[in-house]
């Protein structure tokens, strides 16, 4: 359904109302949507706080167990470190700090020994760089209070939701286009489809139209590669002896040497007058 496509002399007054829609939207619950998301964070933190004895132990067996706390211990650091850092500062794999982040989970195949010393080397990040501004019980070595815990886990949720702050009020910004627009639709007799009909998103978060983009250009990559590969099998079984090679020596034609094909064309027999 177009609506206004058609009524080019509304576009300059649709805009002008969709930029004041918004403005009044994000002054209004954005600020509720950052402070739901940042209650979320500091529980998740005061989680790992917890498992990991407010920081005094952030061992292997220990990322091991939890390997999705990563990004709350990266913002535990003085200063936060991002992921590229962490890995440079370990000598970590790549892909081991990305599966914990992404995934929440270890590489399955990993050998176990070598898998042990990278999350002792992640461990010892952490260990060495936590804030003692924010952790001050690290300094006095002292057992930290109810309080002092909960204070220093919503000072690093602040830093997670501070890094993904656009993201958290895009997806409400959606949410809230997606509500308008399917009352506006209801109203004019329009009602949802049912649940299983629906395109769902990944576990990424990447919309069905863009998966379903990338699965259109791998399908035809595929197909191209499965044609050359047919035509490849077909026609030429026998690469040598299509070219009329020899099998052990490619530059060797036939019975002719490998500097027999750099001889001069061929000259018109030339006969004395008769």
């Amino acid at each position: 359904m177009a609506i206004n496509r058609d009524k080019p002399d509304r576009w300059k007054a649709d805009i002008a109302h969709s930029v004041d829609f918004y403005n009044q939207w994000f002054m209004k619950f954005a600020p509720a949507a950052y402070r739901k998301e940042r209650i979320a964070a500091t529980k998740a933190v005061e989680d790992a706080l917890r498992w990991t004895n407010n920081l005094t132990n952030v061992g292997s067996d220990l990322l091991r167990t939890y390997p999705g706390i990563l990004p709350a211990l990266r913002m535990c650091t003085c200063p936060p470190i991002a992921r590229d850092r962490l890995i440079g500062l370990s000598g970590v794999r790549r892909g081991l700090v990305g599966l914990m982040e992404k995934s929440q989970k270890l590489p399955r195949n990993a050998n176990a020994a070598i898998l042990a010393k990278e999350l002792e080397k992640i461990g010892a990040i952490f260990e060495r760089m936590a804030d003692p501004d924010i952790f001050t019980w690290l300094q006095s070595h002292t057992k930290p209070r109810r309080s002092e815990v909960h204070r220093a886990a919503t000072i690093v949720a602040d830093r997670l939701c501070g890094a993904a702050a656009d993201p958290i009020i895009r997806n409400a910004q959606e949410a809230r286009q997606l509500e308008v627009l399917g009352n506006w639709l209801k109203r004019r007799g329009y009602k949802p489809l049912p649940a299983k009909h629906r395109p769902e998103r990944r576990s990424d978060g990447t919309p069905p139209c863009r998966v379903a983009r990338k699965k259109y250009r791998l399908g035809k990559i595929a197909c191209v590669r499965r044609l050359l590969l047919r035509l490849c099998v077909k026609e030429i079984k026998n690469l040598a002896g299509a070219l009329g090679a020899d099998a052990r020596n490619l530059a060797k034609v036939g019975h002719r040497g490998p500097l027999d094909f750099l001889q001069r064309s061929k000259m018109v027999e030339q006969r004395t007058f008769t």
